[in-house]
């Protein structure tokens, strides 16, 4: 939705900067894990936990607008098309917008091997599919079992909690500077970068003997590498496929992330 709502040039920085939610995500979740569970546990955080996306059900239902183009291009009525128009571009005039038929051609009926698995996209998707799903693997991993490793450490759950919660901002920083730099620098050479920031992260995490002070700047930095990529790759997904085929390209390569992330679990 973010892709197909935002010009081309911009496509790349958006779609990394809404990504930055999830971060977000993960320090509130840090936070509400290191007071919650020590004093009234952890089903009820869990209680809260789901909640929360529960109240936000009638903020999608009403306020995220479903892509003009793709409503243009089925001919939906004119009056659903200019109130999704109207989400995007609140107190504009919007009377000279042209809501025909463009060069976009939407066909309803297209398979997902027609466009997502052809000749012309087939290496680009395994290549996405096959690093969604390591990064996403190694996210899931380091999240589910970094408090036990952690803990193990002799810290306790506040502390555990603090330092989970610094993966989270690495992730919102990154993000940020991330997000800007895809508009100036290539982004598969961005990717690189931070997979390597990640690796050196890792490394040191394991030979390394840390403290507090010391865990918070290496999961800070594991962070700012791993989080980070996840978001670059959503990034590159959305400008790989055409726009009549971008939501099912960047749904399969969801559903490889989640395979990824059963395998580390496995694992």
């Amino acid at each position: 939705i973010v892709a197909d709502s935002v010009p081309a040039r911009r496509r790349a920085q958006m779609v990394t900067l809404s990504f930055s939610g999830l971060a977000v995500g993960t320090v509130l979740g840090g936070i509400l894990a290191s007071s919650m569970i020590s004093t009234v546990g952890w089903p009820a955080m869990l209680v809260v936990c789901g909640l929360i996306p529960i109240a936000l059900v009638p903020m999608f239902a009403f306020y995220v607008p479903e892509s003009v183009s793709i409503l243009i291009s089925r001919k939906r009525p004119i009056p659903k098309i200019r109130r999704s128009l109207e989400l995007l571009a609140p107190n504009r005039d919007l009377s000279m917008v042209d809501m025909t038929d463009g060069p976009l051609v939407y066909q309803p009926k297209q398979r997902v091997g027609e466009v997502v698995l052809s000749r012309q996209y087939l290496i680009s998707t395994l290549i996405l599919w096959f690093c969604y799903a390591v990064g996403m693997g190694v996210v899931f991993l380091l999240l589910n079992y970094m408090p036990l490793m952690i803990e193990s450490e002799g810290f306790n759950t506040a502390e555990t909690g603090l330092i989970v919660g610094m993966f989270g901002w690495g992730g919102i920083v990154g993000q940020l500077i991330v997000s800007f730099a895809l508009k100036r620098f290539d982004r598969f050479r961005i990717l690189a970068l931070l997979w390597l920031l990640g690796t050196l992260a890792l490394f040191v995490l394991v030979i390394a003997t840390l403290g507090f002070a010391g865990y918070l700047v290496v999961v800070f930095a594991l962070g700012v590498g791993l989080s980070t990529a996840v978001a670059a790759i959503q990034a590159i997904g959305a400008l790989v496929y055409p726009q009549s085929a971008r939501a099912t390209g960047i749904g399969w390569m969801g559903g490889m992330g989640r395979i990824g992330t059963l395998v580390s679990g496995l694992l």
